[in-house]
């Protein structure tokens, strides 16, 4: 792992003879699930931790307990690095 945030996204870069590059053998960085278990936690498990405390928050409306949810799920498949 490179840091706390795993292995960034890489690439071979070669230059070519015309001076131009080629790139090859692309590799996806590590997603925070995949860091997150390098560390002895499991993204399921935190996730059902936060859903419990979701729904035990009265005052949230359906929609926005959904919303949180689906922000935190999406957020601990997603890379460690920042993303759009």
């Amino acid at each position: 792992m490179h840091n706390l945030f795993g292995d960034t996204d890489s690439v071979h870069v070669e230059a070519t003879p015309d001076g131009r590059f080629r790139l090859s053998q692309p590799l996806r960085g590590d997603t925070v699930d995949t860091v997150l278990r390098f560390v002895h936690f499991k993204a399921e498990d935190l996730l059902a931790a936060y859903r419990d405390k979701v729904e035990a928050a009265s005052w949230l409306q359906p929609v926005e307990r959904e919303l949180y949810l689906k922000e935190l799920s999406g957020g601990l498949e997603g890379y460690t690095y920042l993303e759009d």
